[in-house]
């Protein structure tokens, strides 16, 4: 995700042992022991910015298909802000998610496509209110619906499923994997640079954007 997009994600969160969210943005959230059990771990803020928000304008870019990483991202979004409300299971190890997802399209197309771990189900896609049909192609999210070059869309997409950590683009020996991580106490942790944020929501998961 472009330094320049918004991740609003809620900074007080309930959880057992507590989540650690280190994005391209150097987010960093963390949170009190609770007592086990379904908990809520970051509430949708219900603040999505409407398409036409001059602030996003801030977070316009020109996304490319990475060089070194061609294999995540999407040059054809230009990702915006992101919005998460998440609900984490320690004892189920079971995530929740409900993302809106503001960005633009920089050409037009029949679909567009998203980072997004195979691990998880998608349970419902919209497109500005729309219902649109979404097929999970490997680690892609592809969303098969036509968008015009320059206009601004809003995607909401709701999901559940156990995060697993996601190969790590490296040939470093001390790490193989990034994303999202259990522990055996429930407690989670996330490292996602260059990428890995795809392994618990749907994003444009490079540098570029």
């Amino acid at each position: 995700m472009s330094p320049r997009a918004s991740l609003a994600i809620a900074t007080t969160l309930l959880m057992v042992g507590g989540l650690a969210s280190c994005t391209d943005q150097d987010t960093a959230v963390s949170s009190a022991p609770v007592e086990a059990g379904p908990v809520l771990v970051a509430p949708d803020t219900g603040e999505t910015p409407a398409v036409d928000d001059p602030a996003l304008d801030a977070a316009l870019s020109t996304p490319v298909e990475d060089s070194v990483y061609p294999a995540v991202g999407d040059p054809g979004v230009d990702a915006l802000h992101y919005d998460l409300g998440l609900a984490w299971d320690p004892q189920a190890s079971v995530l929740t998610g409900h993302e809106t997802l503001v960005f633009r399209a920089t050409a037009d197309d029949t679909s567009f496509q998203l980072d997004f771990s195979p691990a998880l189900a998608v349970t419902g896609v919209l497109l500005d209110g729309e219902e649109v049909e979404a097929e999970q192609q490997g680690k892609d999210l592809v969303v098969v619906a036509p968008v015009e070059q320059d206009v601004r869309y809003t995607l909401v997409v709701d999901y559940a499923g156990t995060p697993e950590p996601v190969p790590a683009p490296t040939t470093r020996s001390d790490f193989d994997t990034n994303g999202w991580t259990t522990m055996r106490d429930g407690s989670t942790w996330t490292m996602q640079e260059p990428s890995g944020a795809y392994s618990w929501y749907a994003v444009n998961d490079q540098p570029a954007d």
